[in-house]
């Protein structure tokens, strides 16, 4: 029976899986290494196919350089089609130069998520795991005022920022696990509208570059222009901004993300209180809600440098 070769070499087949040699494959060192490298392949790092924290659209600046030190603590919550997130957010922002130049750092110390089957099948997503806990990405950003206070110019300023790779989880695609770094320069003016009760009105805007590495062996990193438009109203003790911003990657694989915010502060002595509501328009396919809460330990003791 010439056959015989062939039947045994099924047979063998059949009962590999019973031996564990085909389930413990990819557990053998140094495979198991080489198939999670394998399955990062995988995931497109791209803001349109990962959760909301990976690539954000960055804050809209104002052409100002704030005066005071302050600490920002809250959290926000995503809610998008097969993808729930909740996270928590914090920011330090010290005046080096007050009205001159600014640092600040902030970002996500923590994560939660919940995605659907659907989700994670469109994501790429190989994990069994449909939810779970992260650590989030931390930015740094230095601000140096340009221009101020003339009569015509508007405020500018120049800000650098850049991404850490702390986050984790990629392969649930919430964080790129890679770094970035933008660049944008601010524009701002206050106008005189004859409203008693508004005490400030101002237009604002950004226009910059953003660049962020991708695991893709083919565009190893993605170039985006940048921008932004708002409007800020400061009445007694509120003020509300609304702002239209996002950026646009070559690549087009979901990576032009556009959003609208709606902001509100309440501003005490010492505390802020903020609300935010955010709309994914393109690309960013969440609705977010923050709410922030702002200490001002020095707030009214450090003075801008006054011109010579």
């Amino acid at each position: 029976m010439k056959s015989w070769p062939h039947l045994l070499f099924l047979f063998w087949i059949l009962l590999l899986p019973e031996y564990g040699c085909a389930q413990n494959y990819w557990k053998s060192p140094p495979l198991y290494d080489y198939g999670n490298a394998l399955k990062r392949k995988f995931i497109i790092t791209t803001p349109g196919y990962m959760g909301p924290n990976a690539l954000p659209v960055p804050e809209v600046k104002k052409g100002l350089v704030e005066d005071n030190f302050y600490v920002t603590a809250g959290s926000e919550v995503h809610i998008g089609e097969g993808d729930f997130t909740r996270n928590a957010y914090a920011k330090i922002y010290y005046p080096v130069v007050p009205g001159k130049v600014a640092f600040e750092v902030y970002g996500l110390p923590y994560e939660v998520y919940t995605l659907t089957e659907q989700t994670k099948q469109e994501r790429r997503i190989l994990d069994v795991n449909s939810s779970g806990h992260t650590w989030g990405d931390y930015y740094f950003s230095t601000i140096i005022q340009l221009t101020k206070d003339k009569p015509v110019i508007p405020d500018l300023t120049l800000a650098f920022s850049c991404k850490t790779a702390s986050g984790g989880s990629i392969l649930n695609a919430r964080f790129t696990d890679a770094p970035a770094y933008f660049f944008d320069l601010s524009f701002g003016k206050d106008l005189k509208i004859p409203i008693t009760v508004v005490k400030r009105f101002r237009v604002y805007g950004t226009g910059g570059f953003y660049v962020w590495q991708t695991n893709s062996d083919h565009h190893p990193q993605d170039d985006a222009v940048l921008y932004g438009l708002g409007m800020e109203t400061q009445l007694r003790k509120w003020r509300f901004n609304q702002v239209l911003a996002g950026y646009n990657g070559y690549l087009d694989m979901r990576d032009r993300p556009s959003v609208i915010r709606f902001q509100a502060t309440r501003q005490q002595p010492l505390f802020n209180y903020g609300l935010e509501y955010q709309i994914g328009l393109r690309d960013y396919e969440f609705s977010s809600f923050k709410f922030l809460v702002t200490f001002f330990p020095l707030r009214n003791k450090i003075k801008p440098l006054k011109p010579e």
